[in-house]
């Protein structure tokens, strides 16, 4: 979500299974680096994916991703249409015959989106087989939800067989819930990816620094037990702030399923209620709730006074907190912990000596 070069790379690259009992990481809700299963099975956050290689190929040069491209604006509209065919042969379930991106196209030859449904599905089977076949251990829970899991896939693989690739996807990419409603905000559709690609321009690598000044407030805000949620609303206020780059308006839009996709954790929302709930008390900050998994969120200026979004510049400063996608998830958790546990031990030792 900050660095969107590594974004496209992450939806366009080969499949990265994380389907292993014995990986102490394995969580059943995650199925590669990007994308939790939602993202599978209920099409969670693919607007956003889709958006982010509309941008790649309309503003980028196709051979050199840090190339920009310039078009006249009558190129425009043959580039949009080119783009188009991009979209939907990254969905596509038949074979691509044509000349293509190589990294759309999955390693069976069908869309790479399509082709990642079909691997999660087979390494859920195969991972089911293993422990039937007592190859692995595992608690008949576990196997219960991974038949679950499997099965649901499945189901995913057929509707997207049925309903969204039956000509239908030329014009629009439903949601779970079909047509059955024109003004179902789920139902996302190429016009509006095109619109919105176009509106957010080339592609970006941000950096977000924030000033330690504005650490301290957050740990003063939030109780000790809700320190770990720090993390989850400094990555959040980044990408607040660099939403904020291109808008005047103080609320802005936080969907849940990006944010998910972009962490790596399928409960981000649970996350989210918690730090709302200990900032808001404080005046700190606010939201309008658009629909069920997206949110129109204000954070106040106390929180982002002398914040900083600069591109393709991660210079170290003793004075600010950089937030960026070169830090991973878990680094950067243990790099704000140990800045919690400094502050918090240096005001334990000024209160005690006054």
């Amino acid at each position: 979500m900050l660095n969107e070069f590594k974004e496209y790379d992450d939806y366009t690259k080969d499949l990265i299974l994380n389907v292993d009992v014995k990986n102490p990481e394995f969580k059943s809700g995650e199925i590669y680096g990007r994308l939790l299963l939602e993202s599978i099975t209920k099409r969670s956050g693919i607007d956003r994916a889709l958006t982010i290689i509309a941008r790649r190929f309309i503003f980028h040069d196709e051979k050199d991703i840090r190339k920009l491209n310039t078009l006249e604006e009558s190129e425009l509209l043959n580039r949009i249409k080119l783009v188009e065919n991009y979209l939907i042969a990254w969905c596509s379930n038949h074979k691509i015959e044509s000349d293509l991106p190589k990294e759309l196209i999955g390693v069976s030859g069908n869309g790479r989106y399509y082709d990642y449904m079909q691997e999660a599905r087979d390494a859920f089977n195969n991972l089911i087989a293993r422990i039937t076949n007592k190859e692995l251990e595992d608690t008949k829970i576990n196997l219960k939800n991974y038949m679950l899991t499997a099965k649901s896939i499945e189901k995913s693989i057929v509707y997207w067989n049925d309903v969204y690739l039956t000509g239908l996807i030329k014009n629009k990419f439903y949601s779970i819930h079909g047509m059955k409603n024109k003004y179902d905000n789920k139902i996302v559709t190429l016009d509006l990816i095109i619109a919105n690609a176009i509106q957010d321009g080339p592609l970006k690598n941000h950096y977000v620094y924030f000033p330690i000044s504005i650490f301290n407030k957050l740990i003063d805000a939030f109780e000790v037990t809700h320190r770990k949620y720090i993390t989850d609303f400094l990555l959040t206020c980044a990408y607040y702030l660099v939403k904020k780059e291109n808008s005047e308006n103080d609320y802005l839009v936080i969907n849940d399923a990006h944010m998910s996709n972009w962490l790596g954790k399928k409960n981000y929302y649970r996350s989210f209620k918690l730090f709302h709930n200990a900032l808001s008390q404080k005046e700190l900050f606010s939201q309008e709730i658009v629909f069920n998994v997206a949110k129109k969120i204000s954070i106040s200026d106390e929180l982002t006074e002398g914040t900083l979004v600069k591109y393709d510049d991660a210079s170290a400063n003793n004075d600010y907190i950089v937030i960026s996608d070169d830090l991973p998830y878990a680094l950067l958790d243990t790099k704000l912990s140990q800045l919690y546990n400094h502050y918090y031990k240096t005001q334990k030792k000024s209160n005690l000596q006054k």
